[in-house]
């Protein structure tokens, strides 16, 4: 007859091999638990206004994310410079305060200054030129961000950049008779301006409204909608109706931050964010064309530019061009710049 012992052996071992199965199953189903409900969330800072169209745009790029990565990434925007103007927004970076970014090329070229290239004022003839130079260097840039630490999840711009004064400026000598802002550090508009013949008046971004409610400014760049936004238009009365630049901008992460996301999720993100900024791209290009007819009927008078004095600002842009070169971005570099306008125009007068 079989012991009581002999009985209990087959119920005792049954018993521990449930509850094993039960403690790997409770214990897998609760690291899936954990694994979902874990966010890689990117602290993500931008001078864009709040309910601006690359605020609206951002948003919307965020909920696809997050609803494309089943909630494994998404990004916590800081908007209208909250964080900091983009010299200090590219310090945080670094030491992890956040960890992505909307930067124009001001702060893009506190990481790879030869972006600079790309925003010589005068230099560019048109949008298409200019669309074709990022084009043809986006991949070098792209490269020298990931050697950096950084992704660089797309390119997107501000649209055309213009001269807003409260007095009319058409030409260099109407610009040496104004008080004029420049971005602080930034070397190539110091450049152009010491080449004007002008002191331009170094200040961060968020600085420029209230100094041009005290007069201690007058003149400004900035883009259409940007002028708007930052509700600068409020203390002008003109435009000269002749870009200076179309203003480069690109969203970029860290790369330790975006390691953190398993590679399928980061080739989704980054999917995601090359689409959205060309959106953004698009719709800011749009809303610029549309707010030069706001502008208008807000009384800002479009000044169209001295026929007379285009040579001579192109001539400024060559000699700032030329002085830049081995400080913000190679020679060879700018060489390669000239050859691909020299072919492009060379194609278009054919």
């Amino acid at each position: 007859m079989r012991r009581p012992d002999d009985l209990r052996r087959p119920a005792t071992a049954a018993a521990l091999l449930l509850g094993a199965a039960f403690l790997a199953w409770g214990g897998t189903a609760a690291l899936r638990r954990a694994e979902a409900q874990e966010t890689v969330e990117f602290k993500t800072a931008t001078l864009a206004p709040e309910g601006s169209t690359w605020m609206n745009v951002l948003t919307e790029m965020d909920q696809e994310v997050r609803a494309k990565t089943g909630g494994a990434a998404g990004f916590k925007f800081y908007p209208g410079g909250v964080t900091g103007d983009e010299k200090l927004v590219v310090k945080k970076l670094r030491i992890g305060q956040v960890q992505a970014a909307g930067l124009t090329n001001i702060g893009l070229a506190e990481i790879v200054p030869e972006t600079r290239v790309l925003d010589i004022p005068y230099f560019y003839r048109s949008t298409e030129e200019a669309d074709l130079v990022r084009a043809a260097l986006a991949p070098r840039f792209e490269a020298a961000l990931e050697k950096a630490g950084y992704a660089c999840l797309g390119w997107s711009d501000a649209g055309g950049i213009y001269i807003f004064s409260t007095h009319p400026v058409r030409t260099l000598k109407s610009m040496r008779d104004r008080k004029v802002w420049v971005w602080e550090g930034d070397q190539l508009a110091e450049c152009t301006y010491r080449n004007i013949g002008v002191t331009p008046i170094p200040l961060a971004l968020p600085d420029v409204l209230t100094s041009l409610q005290t007069g201690m400014i007058d003149t400004v760049y900035i883009s259409p909608i940007g002028a708007i936004a930052l509700q600068w238009f409020t203390k002008v009365h003109y435009m000269t109706d002749w870009p200076i630049i179309d203003a480069v901008s690109a969203l970029i992460v860290q790369k330790k931050a975006l390691d953190r996301l398993a590679p399928g999720a980061q080739q989704t993100v980054r999917a995601i964010c090359a689409a959205y900024c060309k959106k953004q791209l698009d719709a800011v290009r749009k809303e610029n064309a549309d707010s030069l007819r706001v502008l208008k009927e807000k009384g800002i008078e479009l000044l169209p530019p001295d026929e007379s004095a285009r040579a001579e600002f192109e001539e400024i842009a060559q000699k700032v061009s030329r002085e830049m070169a081995g400080t913000l971005y190679p020679p060879e570099l700018l060489d390669e710049v000239k050859g691909i306008l020299a072919q492009h125009r060379g194609a278009g007068s054919k």
